[in-house]
């Protein structure tokens, strides 16, 4: 059974990190073009130093870009910082 659970944890940790989203060109020019959720997504990426290096001000700053057009995770990050 303890067998079990460790597979099962390690598994879903394994998920949960392949789902954040990783720095690309692709994603820095959608956020750039406007693209809410590229905002969001580009704001994560500096936040966590995943492609970039780690930013708070810069991930405060494409946060703020997805907030403003009602992206509410974005907002939320915003009460965050």
């Amino acid at each position: 059974m303890k067998r079990f659970i460790l597979i099962f944890v390690g598994l879903l940790c394994f998920t949960l990190l392949s789902a954040l989203p990783a720095y690309s060109d692709s994603l820095f020019q959608k956020a750039k073009s406007g693209d809410a959720e590229a905002q969001f997504n580009l704001g994560i990426c500096y936040l966590n130093g995943e492609g970039v290096r780690q930013d708070y001000n810069e991930a405060f700053r494409w946060f703020k870009a997805a907030a403003e057009q009602g992206d509410a995770k974005a907002q939320n990050n915003i009460g965050i910082c």
